[in-house]
C-alpha cells in the first residue's frame, strides 16, 4: 500500500481531540517508509490544523469533504458552491428555519446568523448579519437537520440548487452541503490520479457516514471499533476504537511490520 488516508474525528483523534504520541510516532514511521499520508476530513482547513500535530502540516490535507485539497501552502484542488447558490441556501434557511443552527464556511472562518452565542462558540462559528456580508464561494454548509421534521427536511433538500449535494452525518443530527461531486473519495481519487497510482493502493480509515465510500472502495478499508454499523459492514477490517489508538495499532501490525 502506497497511500494511507485518515479521517480525524472519531478515527485518528481521541475523544479529547488529540493525537497520542504513539499514533504520531507510527504515522511518522509510515512516512519514513515512503507512504503518502492524507488527512481527509469534513473539517475546514483551520480546524484541521488546530488538532493535527505540526509534523503533519506539510502532508496532504483533504478538507470539507473533498472541496479543497492542500499540500502545505499549495492548493492542489478546490470546488466550491458559488456565491449565488450560497445566498440562495442562506435565504431559504433564514426564511423558513430561523431557529435552526447552520454555518457557512467563508475563507478562514465559519459564519452563522444563529442567535445562541454559546452554541456558536462551541461550533467555532462567528455570528453575522448575512445581508451585510459580501459572500464568496463556500466549500461547505453545516446544517442541524435533526431539528427539522421529515417533511421540512425533504422540502429543504428539494430546494437545494442543482449544483449542490446533501450528506447527512453525525447520527443524522447534521447535514453537510457541498458542491456536487465533492466527497472524501473524490479527493482521494484526485490524489491517486496525480501520483499515477490506483485506488487499490490506498488504505483508508474512518468511522462515520461520510467515510462509507472510502472504506468500501479503497484497496483496504478499515473501520474503527466505534464506527457506525454501516461502515463496519463494508470494511475489510475493524480495528480498535479511536480511544484505543486503533489506527496506529493496525498500522503497526499490518504496515510497519509488514
Amino acid at each position: 500500500m502506497k497511500i494511507i488516508s485518515f479521517d480525524l474525528d472519531g478515527t485518528l483523534l481521541r475523544d479529547n481531540k488529540t493525537v497520542s504520541d504513539f499514533s504520531k510516532n507510527i504515522l511518522l514511521k509510515c512516512r519514513e517508509a515512503g507512504k503518502t499520508l492524507i488527512f481527509n476530513s469534513a473539517r475546514p482547513p483551520r480546524l484541521i490544523y488546530e488538532v493535527l500535530p505540526e509534523e503533519f502540516h506539510g502532508d496532504i490535507i483533504i478538507s470539507s469533504n473533498g472541496a479543497l485539497i492542500n499540500k502545505g501552502e499549495e492548493t492542489m484542488f478546490k470546488n466550491f458552491i458559488s456565491p449565488e447558490d450560497t445566498r440562495v441556501i442562506i435565504e431559504y434557511l433564514e426564511g423558513n428555519h430561523p431557529k435552526i443552527y447552520f454555518s457557512v464556511e467563508q475563507g478562514r472562518d465559519s459564519y452563522t446568523s444563529f442567535y445562541d452565542e454559546a452554541y456558536n462558540k462551541e461550533m467555532f462559528a462567528l455570528k453575522v448579519d448575512f445581508r451585510e456580508v459580501d459572500l464568496k464561494g463556500t466549500p461547505k454548509f453545516l446544517v442541524r437537520v435533526g431539528a427539522m421534521t421529515e417533511e421540512e427536511l425533504e422540502r429543504f433538500i428539494q430546494t437545494l440548487p442543482p449544483s449542490c449535494a446533501f450528506l447527512r452525518t453525525d447520527g443524522g443530527e447534521f447535514a453537510q452541503i457541498m458542491a456536487r461531486g465533492n466527497t472524501k473519495l473524490s479527493g482521494i481519487k484526485k490524489i491517486v490520479d496525480m501520483k499515477n497510482y490506483h485506488i487499490d493502493d490506498v488504505i483508508a480509515f474512518g468511522d462515520d457516514h461520510n467515510d462509507f465510500e472510502i472504506i468500501r472502495d479503497c484497496g483496504v478499508g478499515v473501520a474503527m471499533g466505534n464506527a457506525e454499523t454501516a461502515i463496519k459492514e463494508v470494511a475489510d477490517h475493524v480495528t480498535l476504537t479511536n480511544e484505543e489508538d486503533g489506527v496506529a495499532k493496525f498500522l503497526f501490525e499490518n504496515v510497519i511490520g509488514a
